[in-house]
């Protein structure tokens, strides 16, 4: 597998490190839901609002990764879900090879510029050309913040 090129980095550091490339920068994305419209106050009563307990899920989205072959983008997969099944990705963003990474998210008082990540979902793996040759894009590989 030859996962070391683009700025999308995972697990830098580890063995179990691979870099991605993408046409476009992650899309961060939050949703909150009020987690406690699933709170009953009584068994067979109707819920109860308890304001302030919210569930905040991000998302990431990589929008037109590049892979060098159809085998490299089934690899990658594959490792993406091999990791899943014991722990988190490590994800991390630069604008350039030099790793100078952005930030990801912020609690409110921190900015972060990592993010623990689960894989979701990916689609639309096609070919496309690219300089004399060609490379294979996958449409988007959706991720949710682990944790």
């Amino acid at each position: 597998m030859t996962l070391n090129y683009g700025w999308a980095y995972f697990e830098r550091g580890t063995g179990n490190a691979f870099q991605l490339a993408t046409r476009e920068s992650p899309e961060v994305s939050v949703e909150i839901t009020n987690a406690s419209d699933n709170i009953m106050h009584i068994v067979g009563e109707t819920h109860i609002n308890i304001p302030g307990i919210d569930e905040v899920k991000r998302m990431v989205k990589l929008k037109q990764v590049l892979f060098q072959s159809q085998s490299d983008f089934e690899d990658c997969i594959h490792k993406i879900m091999l990791i899943n099944l014991t722990t988190t990705l490590t994800f991390e963003w630069a604008y350039v090879s030099t790793p100078a990474f952005i930030k990801l998210w912020s609690d409110g008082s921190t900015q972060y510029t990592t993010m623990e990540l689960k894989y979701k979902k990916s689609e639309g793996l096609r070919k496309v050309a690219r300089g004399s040759g060609v490379v294979y894009e996958c449409k988007s590989i959706v991720f949710e913040q682990a944790g």
